[in-house]
């Protein structure tokens, strides 16, 4: 699996924690706040289901989901959002 890479991921990141409701996270401003969000997309990537299918204009996305949680990657493991499953998006995981 690749490495997971949080190019601006500032706001991304701060709406994918409150959408989990991760109130054990620190402030997504400080290193520790970033590190925590990244382990929570990494079991999501490591622990959850993989597909690998078209993401807006990304043909390529993987999509990895664990419950309700969506996490999209580039190829390269770049993450690019945080969906919720049966939401707008999201619908294209296709149950």
């Amino acid at each position: 699996m690749a490495t997971i890479i949080c190019k601006n991921s500032g706001n991304m990141l701060s709406k994918f924690g409150e959408r989990l409701n991760e109130t054990r996270l620190q402030s997504f401003s400080t290193s520790v706040g970033e590190a925590q969000i990244k382990e929570v997309i990494e079991d999501i990537v490591k622990t959850g289901v993989t597909r690998q299918r078209r993401y807006m204009s990304i043909a390529d996305a993987l999509w990895s989901r664990k419950g309700n949680a969506i996490v999209i990657r580039q190829v390269d493991g770049e993450f690019v959002t945080f969906l919720e499953a049966g939401i707008g998006a999201a619908l294209g995981w296709g149950d």
